[in-house]
């Protein structure tokens, strides 16, 4: 879920209410704590709270009478809670409704911004070239960012540089869209172009991880880049300035290596690879690593070193195609991420503590190794939303308890508390009951659709991981021969 959207959206939100509140407009104490509860919630990190809170505050008319900013609102906490459809109703009413133009950008940005993280390119020109000159200067960089992304989407560079222009210095968004402009231009054969912006984005003291992991990426991607123009000396500076404690140390281990390797140092490719080779077997730049050293000791001379690593390699690459095997098979009769995902602790602190508890075990080493994908990431974030949604459904329930247990203890069934609409507690108790227990079923079964489309993404990713372990294996296993062959003569 994209925090920053609802904080951005809240900001609006408030600098829209205090625009509207004259002193024409007279605020009773209800309206104000309904307000304030709304944003209690979302500073808790409790964004579901918040928006039922809203909606129902709106619905009930009990919150600022400030319809349009309301549904701006609503809309922008939908569209970052994932509810697309429901969004884009709200924020369509702002847009055709509102006479602020103000509200009108803001809405059409989230509009935009909606499809744009949907990959809805068509939709997001459409709507992105109606956000008008009023949308507030916190979302501008962002604005543009999209806009960037959109033309490299349609190979339109030069476009997406004229954005990258009007993003601001000091933004971390320049610094995103520098580096897909800086990957787009080398896909692209423009070498120049790229090394610019790639370097560009990979420059600097940055403070935030986001903003160091995006310098380690690009680092990588050029000294990957300097590789294959066979250019070590310049792949080499590139690797050295990515963090060892990073995400992308061991992709920056091996490619040192390959650039040492270009040079002939085959002692120094050794030193990389060797500190590599004793990670964890899982992980594939491991597994290139181990045979990488066999082939440089063999260059080195030392044929018995180079036997001795490719056999206790074959014999690793061997238990890892086990564990490939089993974790596979049982895929299907477990739940990838539940064990991650209590109804208690789902915040962000203790789904990363428990992360890092299970990195040990391999299902926890190959599900952290997998996050760090953006299509894991995002899969992961969503099905955490639903497991939060049926966190929910069950305090519910228990608090319907509490109350029936309260009404029964208070009244008999001849003297009935009656509601101001003339219905019975009672009968309103079990509507109440009856509402979330088909909730709570169709919650279940969109959670089962989830955990069987995350299951088949899982096994999909290790089937993948696999396939390279065994051309591993066979080169392992060639390379050993061709050594025997050649000492037996």
């Amino acid at each position: 879920m994209n925090k920053m959207a609802i904080l951005l959206a809240c900001i609006s939100w408030i600098a829209l209410s205090n625009a509207y509140a004259s002193d024409e407009i007279k605020v009773i104490p209800e309206e104000v704590l309904r307000y304030q509860e709304v944003f209690f919630h979302f500073y808790r990190k409790d964004e579901f709270n918040a928006l039922i809170n809203l909606k129902n505050g709106i619905e009930q008319k009990k919150i600022f009478d400030n319809a349009y900013a309301n549904k701006l609102l609503l809309g922008s906490l939908q569209s970052s809670y994932g509810l697309d459809q429901l969004a884009e109703k709200s924020l369509i009413n702002v847009t055709k409704n509102s006479r602020n133009k103000r509200q009108k950008s803001i809405a059409e940005f989230y509009m935009a911004k909606q499809m744009f993280e949907n990959e809805n390119y068509d939709g997001f020109e459409k709507v992105v070239n109606r956000v008008g000159q009023s949308l507030p200067k916190s979302m501008l960089n962002e604005y543009h960012y999209m806009k960037g992304i959109y033309y490299i989407q349609k190979e339109k560079l030069k476009k997406a540089e004229a954005e990258l222009e009007q993003i601001a210095k000091d933004s971390e968004w320049r610094k995103y869209l520098a580096f897909n402009l800086g990957a787009s231009y080398i896909k692209n054969k423009s070498d120049r172009e790229g090394v610019r912006f790639l370097s560009s984005s990979g420059s600097g003291s940055p403070k935030s991880e986001k903003l160091l992991s995006l310098r380690d990426k690009a680092n990588i991607v050029l000294g990957y880049y300097y590789i294959r123009l066979e250019i070590p000396k310049k792949a080499i500076r590139h690797f050295e300035k990515v963090r060892l404690e990073g995400a992308f140390s061991n992709k920056a281990l091996l490619g040192l290596g390959w650039a040492y390797l270009q040079l002939k140092q085959y002692r120094n490719a050794l030193v990389p690879w060797l500190a590599l080779s004793e990670g964890n077997m899982l992980d594939v730049t491991v597994q290139e690593a181990r045979l990488a050293s066999g082939f440089a000791y063999k260059q080195l001379g030392a044929e018995k070193k180079a036997m001795v690593f490719y056999q206790s390699s074959i014999n690793e690459y061997e238990k890892v195609k086990k564990v490939f095997q089993d974790e596979i098979s049982t895929a299907f009769s477990e739940n990838i991420f539940s064990s991650y995902l209590s109804h208690n602790g789902i915040d962000d602190y203790s789904v990363t503590k428990k992360l890092s508890e299970r990195m040990d075990s391999n299902k926890g080493f190959l599900i952290v190794d997998l996050l760090k994908t953006e299509k894991f990431q995002k899969m992961f974030n969503e099905y955490r939303d639903l497991k939060q949604l049926q966190a929910k459904i069950v305090e519910w329930e228990d608090m319907l308890g509490k109350m029936q247990l309260s009404y029964d203890v208070r009244y008999s069934s001849q003297d009935m508390a009656m509601a101001p609409d003339g219905s019975s507690y009672d009968e309103k108790l079990l509507t109440l009951g009856d509402k979330i227990n088909l909730q709570r079923n169709r919650l279940n079964i969109l959670v089962g659709m989830y955990e069987e489309k995350i299951r088949n993404s899982f096994v999909q990713a290790l089937t993948r991981k696999q396939q390279y372990l065994v051309a591993y294996l066979s080169q392992a296993r060639f390379a050993y021969a061709e050594i025997l062959d050649s000492v037996n003569k």
